[in-house]
C-alpha cells in the first residue's frame, strides 16, 4: 500500500477553502495526498478521480533522491508533468496500481524513498542506513502503464525502491502496457531504477510475468532495474502474433538490468522461469536491443527471442551465468527439452524463398549455461563477434522437421566484423576503458570452453549451417579453448 505525497511548492499560495476541500476529499476516499500546482488532468468525466500533477521543472522541496533523478533525466522530464509518491507503511490507502491508474497520460511518476508519517511510524529517510533499506510499494493488481507514462525510482542514498505484490495479488503481470492494439498511442514509456519483487508477504507466488506487453505502437525503455524472477513464465514477456502493417513501430530497449531467477513451486510443478521471452512472430519490430544486462540464478533461459522475417535484434555485452540443469522439470508451457539454453533464437518457418530470415547480432556476451549456450530454431541469420561461450554444449539446433526442405538452411552465417566496436571495452595506457572501433583492435573471434567434463567440440549441436564457421576466411569465428584442469 502507498500514499502519494507532493511537497508544497515554496512559492505556491493556496486559498484556504481549496486546501480544506482537498483534505476533505482525501479523508473521504482514503486516496493519496496531493499538494501541487493547478492540475493538468484527464477529463472530469473519468470513472475515477484524476490526480493533480506538477510541472517537473517547478518541483521544489524534494528529497535528495528525487532531486538526483530530476537532474539525471533533465531532458526526459523537461516541460512535462510529474507526480511524486511516498510509501505508506500502514497499508491503509489505495495501492500503487490504483494511484497510477488515476495519473494522466504522459506523467512522470517518481517513487521516492520517503514515507508518510503516521502515529506508529516515521519516514524511512530518518533511519540509519545499513546496506540498502527497501522502501516497498505494494500492489493488489497489475500496474497499467498508460501512453507516455514513466515510472522512475528515486531513492535516497542507502535505500531502494521496491514494487512488491501484496498478499491478495491475483493478476497475471505486475506491469502491463496499456492500450494494446490502440496504435494511435505512440509516446515512449520508461521503467527505471526499480526493484521488482513478485513474492508477497506470505510467500504467495502467482504472477505469470513481471512486465507484459502485447501488440503496441510505441517504445518501451527498461533500464537500471533489479528483477527477482520468481514467476511462472518470464521476467519480461512480450507477445504479438498479429500480422500488423508497417506503420506500427513496436520497440524495446532493455539495458543495464539485473535478473535473478528462482525456481517456483506452482501446484505440484517446480517451474524454472525465463528472464526474457519475446514472441513477435507476427509483426516486424522497429528496434529491439538487449544490452549490458546480468542474468543469474535458476532460469530455464536468460532470453528466448522469436522474431519474424525481416526483423533484427542486438544482443550486446550481457553476462549470463544461469543454472538451467533441471532434469524432469519443465517450465510452462511444457515442450520437450526446449528450455535449456543461455539464449534461444527462433526465426521464421515459412519455406517461401522471398522471406528474409531475422538477423541476430550477438557481440561481447559472456554466456555460461549448465546445458547449451545458444539454441536455434527455424531460419535465422547470425552475426557472432567476441562472445565467450561456456556450457556443456555450445549449440543446440532443433533438427529439421516439417518446415525444412533439403535446399534450405537453418542458420546462415553473417560477417561479424561490423560488430567489432560492440565488443567488451579494453584498457588504454592510462588504465581507462575504451571501446574498440576497429576489428584490428578487437578481434571478432569467439571463445568456447566446455564445462562439467563435457567432451563436445565447438561444432557440437549444429545441424543446418550455411556459411563457414571455423575458417579464418569465413563469416563466423571461434577459437577453441580447453577447459582448465
Amino acid at each position: 500500500m502507498i500514499m502519494l505525497k507532493h511537497h508544497l511548492l515554496a512559492q505556491l499560495v493556496v486559498p484556504l477553502f481549496l486546501l480544506m476541500a482537498f483534505f476533505a476529499q482525501a479523508r473521504t476516499t482514503q486516496s493519496p495526498n496531493v499538494n501541487s500546482s493547478p492540475a493538468t488532468t484527464s477529463s472530469s468525466t473519468a470513472p475515477y478521480s484524476p490526480l493533480p500533477t506538477v510541472l517537473c521543472d517547478s518541483l521544489t522541496g524534494q528529497t535528495m533522491g528525487v532531486i538526483q533523478r530530476l537532474t539525471q533525466y533533465t531532458e526526459l522530464v523537461k516541460g512535462r508533468q510529474c507526480i511524486v509518491l511516498a510509501a505508506d507503511p500502514t497499508g491503509e490507502t489505495e495501492d500503487l496500481s490504483e494511484t497510477i491508474k488515476r495519473a494522466p497520460e504522459g506523467t512522470v511518476i517518481l517513487l521516492s524513498s520517503e514515507t508518510v508519517p503516521t502515529a506508529s511510524s516515521t519516514s524511512t529517510s530518518s533511519l540509519p542506513s545499513v546496506g540498502k533499506i527497501p522502501v516497498e510499494y505494494f500492489i493488489d493488481k497489475g500496474i497499467v502503464l498508460k501512453n507516455g507514462q514513466d515510472i522512475i525510482g528515486a531513492a535516497d542514498d542507502g535505500f531502494e525502491i521496491v514494487i512488491r505484490v501484496d498478499a491478495g495479488f491475483r493478476d497475471l503481470s505486475m506491469v502491463m502496457i496499456d492500450d494494446m492494439h490502440d496504435f494511435d498511442k505512440t509516446r515512449d514509456s520508461h521503467i527505471n531504477h526499480v526493484t521488482f519483487q513478485p513474492v508477497g508477504p506470505d510467500n504467495n507466488v502467482g504472477a505469470y510475468s513481471i512486465i507484459y506487453a502485447g501488440c503496441y505502437n510505441r517504445k518501451l525503455i527498461v533500464e537500471n532495474n533489479l528483477f527477482h524472477v520468481s514467476v511462472r513464465r518470464a521476467g519480461l514477456y512480450f507477445s504479438c502474433a498479429d500480422p500488423l502493417d508497417a506503420s506500427v513501430k513496436s520497440s524495446l530497449l532493455f539495458a543495464n538490468n539485473t535478473m535473478i531467477g528462482t525456481s517456483t513451486l506452482f501446484g505440484v510443478k517446480d517451474i524454472f522461469p525465463k528472464g526474457l521471452d519475446i514472441d513477435y512472430s507476427g509483426t516486424q519490430l522497429q528496434k529491439i536491443a538487449v544490452i549490458e544486462n546480468i542474468f543469474q540464478g535458476r532460469m530455464a533461459r536468460a532470453g528466448e527471442f522469436y522474431l519474424p522475417a525481416g526483423s533484427s535484434m542486438d544482443i550486446f555485452r550481457n553476462i549470463v551465468d544461469i543454472n538451467n540443469n533441471m532434469p524432469d522439470k519443465k517450465p510452462l508451457p511444457t515442450r520437450l527439452a526446449r528450455f535449456r539454453d543461455g539464449f534461444f533464437l527462433r526465426g521464421n518457418y515459412d519455406t517461401k524463398v522471398n522471406l528474409l530470415p531475422p538477423l541476430f547480432n550477438l557481440a561481447g556476451n559472456r554466456i555460461r549455461s549448465k546445458n547449451s549456450a545458444i539454441g536455434i530454431e527455424g531460419h535465422i541469420k547470425l552475426a557472432l563477434a567476441c562472445n565467450h561461450l561456456q556450457a556443456v554444449n555450445p549449440w543446440r539446433q532443433d533438427p529439421p522437421s516439417w518446415w525444412w526442405r533439403p535446399q534450405q538452411y537453418g542458420l546462415k552465417a553473417v560477417d561479424p566484423q561490423p560488430l567489432a566496436g560492440e565488443c567488451e571495452g579494453t584498457k588504454d595506457s592510462a588504465g581507462a576503458m575504451v571501446t574498440p572501433t576497429s576489428a584490428k583492435v578487437c578481434q571478432v573471434f569467439n571463445t568456447w570452453t566446455s564445462i562439467n567434463g563435457s567432451m563436445t567440440n565447438p561444432l557440437s549441436g549444429l545441424d543446418s549451417l550455411d556459411g563457414q564457421l571455423f575458417s579464418l576466411d569465413g563469416q563466423l569465428f571461434l577459437i577453441y579453448e580447453s577447459a582448465p584442469q
